[in-house]
């Protein structure tokens, strides 16, 4: 209470307030550890990865010639931010153990405690630290992922093929209405060159029976204007091209084009993904692959799975970080291998589920948020039941 009487606002205990140094330092600690995780996880990612296969890369092509040093960097540094996707959480959790080790250790919690403030409040910028994470991850995957992807397939195709030009084999693509779009060869080109593809087979259903069209070439004619995708604005000029109509007449008819409903660049490499490897695909080409082939398992599970695993980065650090506040200064190392193992359970249980999600044995819905709602919630009644 002031002097004209008026009641000051008290901060309430464990509220949001403005950062303090106890805030600065506690995430200094986080950030630091995080980087050190992180770099050393894809480090050493890399150099297993890449030294068992350097020594095919280096080999001479039939044609002569070496592979460029271009393609071996940019394979390189195209693979980290798929790696990152793949390797957060585990970052996030490492860096979570030893700032709280750190605090522990330094005798620094007992002290935090005895002044008033709450281990949550202790710990605010960790778990802060870890919602940024989870939203980094979430950015990265629908504005960088697919441009990073492409420029990495594209080295990897040089290294692995010994050649210049992508091309992707029997390509297919379907949609709701049973509509089918195949190529036998599909180049997605590059900034220079435009998509095109050898072998066109696409059969559509009509009110009155179906159409099919057949072109020996096809070749992607954009039509984007300034600000718009040149991807997805555009049409497909065809070589050779003969549409076939199937009804109570039979008919057929010379066809120049293509239109970008049946298929587009972009969704013909989002198809190649889903093939070779789905944890390439955005949350937005999963969407659009779901709605085109309904009655594929793969689709809603895999959308909710990038849905969650972001979150891992937060249950990770509800998991493990009370168990390691709770040992005392001297037994540090015994809470941080009983999170590591704590946190070794929610894996092994959110990859059995998500197995049986993939295979359409369990629902999409259960198979991927279960684990996150069950140890989630494990971590949040530990953390309401620390010492305060």
């Amino acid at each position: 209470m002031n002097g004209s009487g008026a009641r000051e606002p008290r901060q309430m205990r464990g509220w949001p307030r403005p950062l303090g140094r106890l805030d600065i330092y506690v995430g200094g600690l986080f950030l630091s550890s995080f980087a050190t995780a992180l770099l050393a996880m894809v480090g050493l990612f890399l150099l297993l990865e890449f030294s068992s296969k350097l020594d095919n890369y280096l080999e001479p092509w039939e044609g002569g010639g070496h592979a460029p040093l271009t393609a071996l960097i940019g394979n390189l540094l195209w693979t980290i931010p798929g790696l990152f996707l793949q390797i957060a959480p585990f970052a996030t959790l490492a860096a979570g153990l030893f700032t709280a080790a750190h605090l522990q250790r330094a005798n620094e919690t007992v002290g935090v405690l005895s002044a008033g403030t709450s281990s949550l409040s202790l710990l605010r910028p960790v778990l802060v630290g870890g919602f940024v994470v989870a939203l980094g991850m979430v950015g990265l995957r629908e504005r960088g992922l697919g441009f990073c992807v492409d420029r990495k397939e594209a080295a990897l195709d040089i290294l692995n093929n010994q050649r210049f030009e992508r091309t992707y084999r029997d390509l297919l693509v379907r949609d709701q209405d049973g509509n089918v779009v195949r190529l036998a060869r599909y180049h997605p080109g590059d900034a220079d060159t435009e998509p095109r593809g050898e072998g066109l087979t696409a059969t559509f259903r009509e009110p009155d029976g179906w159409m099919s069209i057949e072109a020996s070439g096809v070749r992607w004619l954009s039509t984007a204007a300034a600000g718009e995708d040149a991807r997805e604005q555009g049409f497909w000029d065809l070589t050779d091209g003969v549409r076939h109509r199937f009804g109570r007449e039979q008919t057929e008819e010379p066809v120049f084009h293509l239109e970008a409903s049946s298929l587009t660049p972009t969704l013909a490499s989002a198809a190649h993904r889903a093939r070779e490897d789905s944890q390439d695909l955005s949350l937005a080409e999963v969407r659009a692959l779901e709605r085109r082939d309904v009655n594929n398992v793969l689709y809603p599970t895999l959308r909710q799975i990038h849905l969650t695993f972001p979150l891992a980065n937060l249950v990770l650090l509800l998991i493990g970080l009370p168990l390691v506040m709770r040992q005392p200064r001297s037994r540090a190392p015994r809470g941080i291998a009983l999170a590591c193992l704590t946190c070794l359970f929610y894996f092994s249980a959110d990859f059995v589920l998500r197995s049986l999600g993939l295979a359409g044995s369990l629902s999409p819905l259960l198979a991927t948020w279960l684990p996150i709602l069950l140890f989630g919630s494990l971590g949040c009644v530990a953390f309401a039941n620390q010492d305060t």
